[in-house]
């Protein structure tokens, strides 16, 4: 997984880079984030985009993407939340509140 600096409503974040399936299925849970961090999925299409929060994993704050511009957000505590999105970014619980991220917002990597 590699790391990278991003910008979400001039909010600087250290986003991990989901580069392979196996990182993808470990996802956020594998991570000990600090704020400010996020892990991030990308595709190259449009897709029904799932997050899953098992029953071991942590709550976590989820926006989903196209193009780079939020699209949708949730406080995620449990079970699969689906949206239509080519990304998805993962971040520790209420930091989307906390930083008055809001719908329309966009994300420079």
């Amino acid at each position: 997984m590699r790391q990278d600096l991003a910008m979400l409503n001039n909010k600087q974040l250290l986003v991990h880079v989901v580069e392979t399936m196996d990182e993808a299925k470990k996802g956020y849970s594998a991570l000990d984030p600090k704020d400010g961090e996020a892990m991030f999925f990308s595709f190259s299409k449009v897709i029904p985009l799932p997050i899953s929060v098992g029953r071991s994993g942590k709550a976590l704050d989820v926006a989903w993407l196209i193009h780079g511009m939020v699209v949708a957000m949730a406080s995620h505590w449990g079970g699969i939340l689906t949206v239509e999105a080519d990304a998805a970014l993962e971040l520790p619980l209420g930091w989307l509140k906390e930083n008055g991220i809001k719908l329309g917002d966009r994300l420079a990597i």
